[in-house]
């Protein structure tokens, strides 16, 4: 979590916010806020619309950087599944996926 918010935030670093975008922040504009393929009506300042842009841009470098060819060995699998107490609790563990 605090490698993915330190790629976010040098990144959010390097956008620079277009002039149809911060004229809409400035002044509410509704037409300015329409120029761009997402809505600018859903962000609240110009901070949140650079997270947003910061995100998408790790996330699409994460997904060009990932190998797609993922090998699954089926057996260590069953291994695994056969020393899992299934009638107790099982620990469960979330892990951020670039969307």
């Amino acid at each position: 979590e605090q490698s993915y918010l330190h790629l976010v935030r040098r990144h959010m670093q390097e956008i620079t916010a277009p002039d149809s975008v911060r004229a809409y922040f400035e002044t509410k504009n509704t037409q300015a806020g329409q120029l761009h393929r997402s809505p600018l009506t859903k962000f609240h300042n110009l901070q949140e619309w650079l997270w947003w842009k910061a995100q998408q841009n790790v996330h699409r470098r994460l997904r060009a950087d990932t190998e797609l060819n993922i090998q699954i060995d089926f057996n260590v699998l069953k291994h695994e599944s056969r020393q899992i107490n299934w009638n107790n609790r099982i620990p469960m563990f979330m892990i951020r996926r670039p969307q």
